[in-house]
């Protein structure tokens, strides 16, 4: 009985650990995309509006 249960501990604890940080790195993936994408849509918008009205097209651009 004993070594069954050092078995279960020995296995399952990793397991169950690891099961706990995959969610916990979901849930905190999809609440980032939730916040930074109508930002960021916003601000690329706002770079392609003053990409088209500044700017000289015949040399490249100066990064």
């Amino acid at each position: 009985m004993a070594e069954s249960l050092w078995l279960l501990v020995v296995f399952g604890g990793p397991v169950i650990m690891g099961l706990f940080f995959f969610y916990a790195l979901m849930r905190r993936r999809k609440r980032t995309e939730r916040a930074e994408r109508p930002q960021g849509e916003q601000v690329t918008k706002e770079m392609y509006r003053k990409d088209a009205t500044e700017g000289d097209r015949t040399k490249p651009p100066e990064y």
